[in-house]
C-alpha cells in the first residue's frame, strides 16, 4: 500500500545549471558505482559541491550511459586542487583547470542530503548530477542557478532581531523521483519578494526560477599587542537559494501540473512513516558501539513543515 502511495505524485520539474571551473575532483570507482562530489567554482568565493552517483549499469542490466561520461570526467579533467599539488600557483591553477557545466537535458537537480547524527536529523540542501560537458573559453559564461516546481507550503516574512528584514522565506516542497518528497527553503529580496507576497499563496503550486548563493569569505584581522603580530582568520557562509523570477503566476487547482494538498500530505506521510524511519535505522546500525557521529550546528535538524 504504501508503495502505490509514493508513486501517485509526479515528479516536479527541476532543473540545476552550473557552469565553471574545475576546483576539486573528489569521485572515485569501487564494485561498479563511481560517486563522490565534484567542487565547481564560479568566482573566487563561490563553491558549489554536486554529487556524483553513477552505476556502471542500470536496474535492468543495460549499460548505463553516464558511465562512460563519468570515466572522461575522471581520466581527463584538470582541477585546480590537483594543479597545485604539482606546483602550480593558485593563479594558473585557476587559468589551467577545465571549464565545466553540468550537462544532459537537466543539468542537476536540487535534493537534501540527510542523515541522522545521534537520533537527530541533519538535513542540508544538494546539488546531484551524472552528466558534466568541457567548454571553450569563448562560450564559458560563469553560472549557478536553479529551476524548480515545487509546492508552496509557507510564505513568511524573515525575521532578525524580531524585527522584519524585507525579505520572504519561501517554505516550499518538491516532489522527486519515485513520488518521494523533500522540503527546501528558498529566499526572495526586493521587488521579486514584493511580487510574490502579492500574487502567490501557500498551498499551491508554482514555477520560480533564481541564483544559487554558495559564498565563503575570508576575513583576517590583524592583532596588536607584545612581540609578534597575530592574526584572527574568520570564514563567513552564506548559503542560499535566492528567487531572481518565475511564471506570472501559481497553477489553477484543477491544473493537471498542480500539486494538491492532498497528494503533499499523502507523500509527507510516507516521508515520516517510511523514509526517515529508514534513515534512522540505517544510521543505527552503521554505529551500533559508536556514539562518536555528530551533525553540524549550521545544518538544519528535523523538518519543520506542519500540515
Amino acid at each position: 500500500m504504501a508503495e502505490s502511495k509514493k508513486t501517485q505524485i509526479r515528479q516536479a520539474m527541476n532543473k540545476v545549471r552550473i557552469e565553471g571551473i574545475l576546483k576539486e575532483l573528489n569521485i572515485k570507482e569501487e564494485n561498479d558505482v563511481i560517486s563522490g562530489d565534484v567542487i565547481i567554482s564560479t568566482d573566487a568565493h563561490s563553491d558549489h559541491a554536486v554529487s556524483v552517483y553513477v552505476t556502471k549499469e542500470t536496474k535492468e542490466g543495460k549499460a548505463n550511459t553516464a558511465w562512460k561520461g563519468i570515466q572522461t570526467v575522471m581520466n581527463e579533467y584538470t582541477s585546480i586542487a590537483a594543479l597545485m599539488k604539482e606546483g602550480r600557483t593558485l593563479e594558473e591553477a585557476t587559468n589551467m583547470a577545465t571549464k565545466v557545466r553540468l550537462g544532459g537535458r537537466n543539468g542537476g537537480t536540487l535534493g537534501r542530503n540527510e542523515f541522522y547524527a545521534n537520533d537527530e536529523l541533519v538535513s542540508r540542501p544538494r546539488i546531484s548530477a551524472n552528466f558534466f560537458s568541457r567548454i571553450d573559453d569563448d562560450s564559458f559564461e560563469p553560472k549557478a542557478r536553479f529551476e524548480v516546481e515545487c509546492y508552496f507550503e509557507k510564505i513568511r516574512k524573515e525575521m532578525k532581531d524580531s524585527e522584519e528584514t524585507g525579505r520572504l522565506l519561501i517554505d516550499a516542497i518538491i516532489p522527486m523521483y519515485g513520488g518521494v518528497v523533500v522540503p527546501m527553503e528558498f529566499i526572495a529580496d526586493g521587488e521579486v519578494a514584493e511580487y510574490l507576497e502579492s500574487n502567490y499563496s501557500a498551498r499551491k503550486t508554482g514555477e520560480i526560477a533564481g541564483n544559487i548563493v554558495n559564498i565563503a569569505k575570508r576575513t583576517v584581522t590583524k592583532k596588536t599587542g607584545f612581540g609578534e603580530a597575530r592574526e584572527d582568520v574568520q570564514v563567513n557562509y552564506t548559503r542560499e537559494l535566492v528567487v531572481t523570477g518565475g511564471e506570472e503566476f501559481q497553477y489553477d487547482e484543477d491544473d493537471d501540473k498542480a500539486f494538491s494538498t492532498a497528494q503533499i500530505k499523502v507523500a509527507w506521510a510516507v516521508r515520516e512513516s517510511e523514509t526517515l524511519p529508514a534513515l534512522l535505522k540505517k544510521s543505527q546500525d552503521k554505529n551500533k558501539g559508536d556514539k562518536s557521529g555528530k551533525g553540524n550546528k549550521n545544518d538544519k535538524k528535523g523538518d519543520g513543515f506542519k500540515f
